[in-house]
């Protein structure tokens, strides 16, 4: 009866080892997986970090793209501008030029017009004094 005792306690001693040893390579197993899972959601969250950064720099690319060609409108059209402002001025100094040469005729016309009404005056003047003149010297002629 003590050897059948000791061979129930030795084989519950060895399936308490082997209980044991089952616990022990379970956890194992169980914190490997773990570590694997961990890694798994790491490399995840690094791959997740490196499509967010390169989102991020082809955004500011798009973005510092989008603005040179704005700032590239912005000066073809302030040239355009310019160039309609400059067509402008162009039209506006051609018509007061042209008022200035109309300004000028008038006035130069008005100015011969008055030489002329002057000198018609002093014509008939000359005129007048001569005939006083022969009138008077014809008169003395006939006394």
């Amino acid at each position: 009866r003590a050897a059948v005792e000791a061979a129930a306690a030795e084989a519950k001693a060895k399936a308490d080892a082997e209980t044991q040893a089952a616990a022990k390579a379970e956890a194992e197993a169980k914190a490997r997986s773990e570590a694997a899972q961990k890694a798994k959601e790491e490399a995840e969250a690094a791959e997740e970090a490196s499509a967010v950064k390169l989102q991020a720099v082809a955004r500011g690319r798009l973005a510092r793209r989008e603005a040179l060609l704005r700032r590239q409108r912005r000066v073809e059209e302030d040239g355009a501008a310019t160039k309609l402002q400059a067509a402008e001025r162009g039209r506006v100094a051609r018509r007061v030029v042209k008022e200035k040469k109309e300004q000028d005729g008038a006035a130069t016309k008005l100015q011969a017009a008055q030489r002329g009404r002057i000198a018609r005056k002093q014509v008939a003047a000359k005129r007048d004094a001569r005939n006083t003149e022969d009138a008077a010297a014809t008169k003395l002629q006939s006394v």
